[in-house]
């Protein structure tokens, strides 16, 4: 690594303004129009950059200004992904993917205010989410938007998403439910054909041969998931406690520093800036131990 301090930064979800009295308080400073810090610390995002605030334009030009100049890294989440499906055309000239009327409820204000209004700087913005990669794993520090599961990564065979990776997850596949894993987290599905989200997995809780669904599941819902016991491969996606340190983003729902430390050595940063209007951040030092006193946050 080129540094050994991190500030690694939640789900921003266009909210530029929340982003900006964060890095603030993080002690970042705009100099020529880029974000940097003075200690030469570097923020890392972990994806899911857009959707929700109405300040697409502002929250990419602050993170892209700092990837790019070297004072940032970015990863991409699933919204990124999302859209990169829908506006990445197949040969006859038609969306790889649709979004999903859910999907859709996330991304309209996006196409409202910002897509229709500013084409070609939406295009632009897609084509810069195309060279970011998927993870980032420095050895002692890895980033992955929701699931840290090597079998995964393996079967996408690439790091970031090339126009053959777009194809090959825009429907049904092996790579689809393997990009599904990492930016999403594995589910199982749910019973009720009429629920449109599947049951997400809790993937950092101790599992065993046997355990039931319900055990481990976020919903926690009896009647959408029944008497389901884990498979191996759902047992598969446990992360071992000698593995490096791994921070996530996507779980929104958790809301207090304690309760976002899912593991001894898992980390989640995304504390609910769409639900709860709160942006935060864990810094980062090598050797230090993980606490909630390392959380900041604005909003």
């Amino acid at each position: 690594m080129s540094t050994i301090e991190y500030d690694i930064v939640g789900d921003v979800h266009d909210r530029a303004d929340l982003l900006h009295d964060l890095l603030r308080l993080l002690g970042y400073d705009r100099k020529l129009g880029i974000w940097q810090h003075a200690e030469q610390r570097k923020a890392i995002f972990v994806g899911d950059m857009i959707h929700g605030g109405g300040q697409t334009q502002q929250t990419i030009d602050t993170i892209r200004g700092m990837v790019d100049s070297g004072n940032a890294f970015a990863i991409l989440g699933n919204h990124e992904i999302n859209v990169l499906h829908h506006y990445r055309r197949d040969p006859q000239g038609k969306p790889l993917r649709e979004l999903s009327p859910r999907q859709w409820l996330s991304h309209e204000d996006t196409y409202v205010n910002f897509v229709l209004r500013h084409p070609e700087k939406w295009n632009q913005i897609l084509d810069w989410f195309e060279t970011l990669p998927l993870w980032l794993d420095f050895g002692v520090l890895r980033v992955v938007h929701a699931c840290w599961h090597e079998a995964s990564m393996r079967k996408l065979r690439a790091n970031r998403m090339t126009q053959e990776l777009l194809c090959l997850t825009a429907h049904e596949s092996s790579q689809r439910r393997a990009l599904a894993n990492i930016t999403k987290g594995p589910t199982i599905p749910s019973l009720w054909e009429e629920d449109e989200r599947p049951q997400r997995l809790a993937w950092w809780l101790p599992t065993k041969q046997g355990i039931r669904f319900l055990n481990v599941s976020l919903e926690h819902f009896a009647d959408l998931v029944g008497d389901s016991i884990l498979s191996q491969e759902e047992l598969s996606y446990t992360y071992e406690s000698d593995e490096p340190l791994l921070f996530v983003g996507h779980y929104n729902h958790l809301q207090h520093p304690q309760a976002a430390i899912l593991a001894h050595n898992i980390v989640c940063v995304d504390h609910g800036v769409k639900t709860l209007g709160t942006l935060c951040a864990y810094r980062w030092r090598i050797g230090q131990q993980v606490s909630p006193d390392h959380f900041c946050a604005v909003g």
